[in-house]
Order: C-alpha cells, then structure tokens, then sequence
C-alpha cells in the first residue's frame, strides 16, 4: 500500500499515453509499437517479465500489453506480480492470450487483468481497445476517488456533529419516513432497533405540552409558510426532560410539492437549565434587593441604573423617574456638591460610610446614611450604595442636644442661685450685726458713749 500511495502521489500527468508491451515475440512487439505509436501513443516493450518490471518502475506507463505464455515464464505470474504493486485502476493490465477457451481468460481475470485480446491482433482495433480501457480506468478512478472525498466529508461530518452534540434528520414526506444519524439516538436516548422511522414516532416522544406546537411548526414549514426554527421539549424513556434546538430545510419537486425535509437537532438542556438557574438566582436577588429594609442604588457616571422599590418610596419618585436621574440629583443642592469628593475617596479606599441629605421629590429633606463600594453592574464598573434613612437618629440627637442645652442653663441657673444664696447668708450676717448694734443705741442712756459698751 505504501508503494501504491508513492507512485499515486509522485506520478506525473500524462497527456499522451505511455504502454509498456510484454511478449517473447520481437515481431509482435514491433507490430505493437508501430500501431501504437502510428495512433500518438509512446510504447516500450520487453521480452521478459523482469524487464517489463523495469520498464513499468522506470516510465510509469498508463497500461500494460502482457502476453500471457512467455518463454520460461507464466504471465498469469507476472500479473499477480504487477498487482500487488498497482491496483487495476493505478495500473490497468491487458492480457493477449493465443489459448482457446474460457479457463484462460478466467485465469487472466482472477489474476488481475482489466481485460484481454485474443491473438491474431487485429492491429487496426488495437489503439481504440487500449483508448477504451484507459478511459473506464480513469472513470473508475475518478468515481472512486469522489467516493472517497464523499466518505471522507461524511466522517467529517460525523465527527463535528458528535463533538459538537447535533443530529442529522431527513423527513421523506412522501413516504412518511424518518431517518437519523446516530447522534439523533443519542439526542433522543433511544436505540436504532426501538425506533420505528415514522414521523408520528418522533411526534411521540415530543413534550405533550410542545407536541402540537411543534406539529405546527413542522406543517408551516411544509407548506411554506416559514422556516423551520423551533425549540421544544423531549421525553426520553426514562423519562427525564431534554431540551433541543432544531432547525430544518424543505427540498420541493418542480411542482413546488415539499419531498424531503433536512434538518438538525442540538441539545441545548444544559444552556436551558443554567437560564432557569441564572434567572432563579435574579429573582431570589431581585426579592431580597426590593424587600432590602434599606433603600439601594446601582450607579455609575451616566447616571442611576437600578433602584428598589423602598428607594423609590422614600424620595417620592417612581422607578422610571430615578433611572433617568444621577446620583447627586438625589441629594439636596449643598450635599450634591460634595459628590465629586466622596468619589475621589472612594475609588481610593473601595468603600465608603458617610452621612448626607437626600431630597424628597416634594423638596424635604431625608437624613441619610449611606455605605457605598464598587460592583460589577451588567458587566460594567458601577457603584452600590445602601442608604438608611436616619432622620429619626438625627431627631433623637436634636432632642438630646436639646436637652443637653436645658441641662446646662438649669445646671447655671442653681449655681446662680447657690451663689445668691451665699451672698444673701454673708449680708445677712452683717446686716444682723448692723441691727443688732441699732438695737443697742435705742437701750442706751442718753448722753453714753457707745464705744464704752
């Protein structure tokens, strides 16, 4: 096999055909040659089987002219010898046989002749006959090649299909016969002997809840109306749940009547479970995000991207109202102010808590506390901000400062009053004295001196 996929490979193109002619007869050979060469053909020839052997090594000959009784030699022999080199197609052989009777062109064919003459030659034939077997080689060759190419393409085919999960279908309408590939029973978890090839078998085994959806989509295809591209649901055996993509064509007859439908069919459960799981997951986030106890915003430069519903009923606004808004627009004008600042110290910290004041849409203002750090937002770099509303907090430390305040101005006014008492203890004191000495000048005789009492 080697040596034939050499010589197949390296073999140059040949426009005028090249015969190497085999007999122990010189007078034959040359009468060969003459003929051959007289019809635009190149001839070699040889006396032997070993020089013919050669000879075919060294010109490469499109055919070869092979007596069958050399001298010393069997021809049959020799063209056994020729094949397990060249195949009959490489190489294609003529045996002439002056033997009378069927065996020897049996033997001539089981040994691996394309064809065989029968001596006397007629030399006039003899071109036209070597034209005839060279041109049913090279069709042979061809055919088999493009079988070739055609096995090649279709275990290619077969491989991209498996690797890539997809079966192939052919719908013959006109006799209500389905056939699949053997990726399609693998789609479907069913065995090639357990299927019936019908298209009521293949209905069967659809959804029952996508069953007549997808009988309708395959009869608008039929007819024309539109192409088939569906997906729906299949019930294995076992009586798990898979789901396939299929996309199909309609081949019609001249009359425009559909005879076949091809198609493919593509497990995409895996894809289809992984939405459910993805959508699940954002319907557990969108839950928790609306019923959050604090109001959340999703934002980034161009402006807010999300809010949940508290955010919303906090400030007054609906959903739509705060998607078209930015972030500082939720903030009272001095606070706004502050944005570009408290950006800066996030993006140099990655999380941010501050106090500010939001603005009700009806212009009040709401205390706020907010903690805000970057996520990934729909694949982009956006900002979350949980904000608390602490209005009742800024409202108890109002009072409280308040009472503070009182405290202090009580606290003042008893020590004003403990040092007025003081005061009034210390003048009582002297005033005692002061009247008690009134006292004594009222008791004194009239004309004594005080300072002697």
């Amino acid at each position: 096999m080697a040596n034939k996929n050499k010589r197949l490979g390296s073999r140059r193109v040949q426009t005028i055909p090249v015969v190497v002619a085999i007999d122990d007869d010189p007078l034959i050979l040359l009468r060969i040659s003459k003929g051959l060469v007289a019809a635009g053909m190149v001839c070699h020839t040889a006396t032997t089987g070993a020089a013919g052997l050669q000879l075919i090594r060294e010109h490469e000959p499109d055919l070869v002219l092979l007596d069958i009784v050399l001298i010393g030699e069997d021809g049959f022999t020799l063209c056994q010898e020729i094949r397990r080199t060249w195949s009959s197609e490489e190489l294609p052989v003529i045996m002439v046989t002056g033997l009378e009777g069927l065996a020897s062109v049996k033997a001539a064919y089981e040994a691996g002749a394309n064809d065989f003459l029968t001596k006397p030659l007629h030399w006039e034939h003899l071109p036209y006959r070597i034209q005839h077997v060279l041109h049913t080689s090279r069709e042979i060759t061809e055919h088999k090649r493009s079988e070739a190419a055609v096995q090649l393409a279709n275990e290619n085919l077969a491989l991209a299909t498996a690797a890539g999960g997809v079966g192939i279908w052919n719908f013959d309408v006109v006799n209500n016969k389905l056939i699949w590939d053997d990726e399609m029973f693998r789609l479907y978890g069913q065995l090639p002997e357990d299927f019936g090839a019908a298209y009521e078998i293949w209905k069967a085994g659809v959804h029952p809840d996508d069953r007549e959806r997808s009988a309708a989509e395959v009869q608008m295809a039929l007819r024309g109306d539109k192409e088939f591209d569906m997906e729906f649901r299949i019930v294995w055996p076992d009586g798990s749940i898979h789901h396939l993509q299929a996309h199909g064509r309609v081949h019609r007859d001249a009359t425009g009547q559909p005879t076949t439908m091809v198609g493919t069919n593509h497990d995409i459960t895996v894809q289809r479970e992984i939405q459910k799981a993805l959508q699940e997951s954002e319907a557990r986030y969108r839950m928790m995000f609306d019923f959050a106890g604090d109001a959340i915003f999703i934002h980034d430069a161009e402006g807010i991207r999300a809010a949940n519903a508290l955010a919303c009923e906090r400030l007054g606004y609906s959903h739509a109202e705060l998607l078209a808004m930015s972030a500082s627009q939720v903030d009272t004008p001095e606070q706004s102010r502050k944005v570009p600042e408290r950006i800066a110290q996030l993006m140099a910290q990655g999380h941010l808590t501050f106090e500010t004041v939001h603005q009700h849409k009806d212009g009040s203002p709401v205390p706020t506390e907010v903690s805000a750090r970057f996520v990934t937002w729909e694949g982009r770099a956006a900002v979350m901000a949980i904000c608390r509303d602490i209005s009742e907090r800024k409202q108890l430390e109002a009072e409280k400062a308040a009472l503070e305040a009182q405290n202090h101005q009580l606290q003042k006014a008893e020590s004003l009053a403990l040092m007025a008492g003081s005061i009034a203890h210390h003048f009582n004191n002297k005033l005692q004295a002061v009247l008690g000495n009134l006292d004594l000048l009222t008791i004194l005789p009239k004309g004594a001196d005080p300072a002697k009492f």
